[in-house]
């Protein structure tokens, strides 16, 4: 179904991410909204994978070097926008969302 399909997407884009970083540049910034929504959808147990996924992928962002202008552009949105996770009832998603919006508020 849906959540299947949503996380084959995010594995492929977490991949192209570590595999060939300047190809997905130009999209970065559309992205990361884009994975803010995939977190905040649902508190549903079906959606947890798409959402530790989403989670990865922003991780990810912070760690290329050529989109740390873009990153930091986005911090407030991306810090603010993970804060509905933080109650979320999946334990790993809390702690996943708590590291993510640590990097990101660590950024420079």
């Amino acid at each position: 179904g849906w959540n299947d399909l949503m996380a084959v997407l995010l594995a492929s884009m977490l991949k192209l991410f570590s595999s060939n970083t300047d190809a997905m540049l130009p999209y970065v910034a559309g992205l990361i909204p884009n994975f803010l929504i995939v977190c905040s959808v649902s508190s549903q147990p079906d959606d947890v994978p798409s959402q530790l996924l989403a989670l990865q992928s922003l991780m990810a962002v912070t760690h290329l070097p050529s989109a740390q202008r873009i990153c930091k552009a986005h911090k407030v949105t991306v810090t603010s926008g993970l804060g509905d996770l933080m109650d979320h009832p999946s334990i790993i998603l809390r702690r996943a969302a708590v590291h993510t919006r640590n990097v990101w508020s660590m950024l420079k």
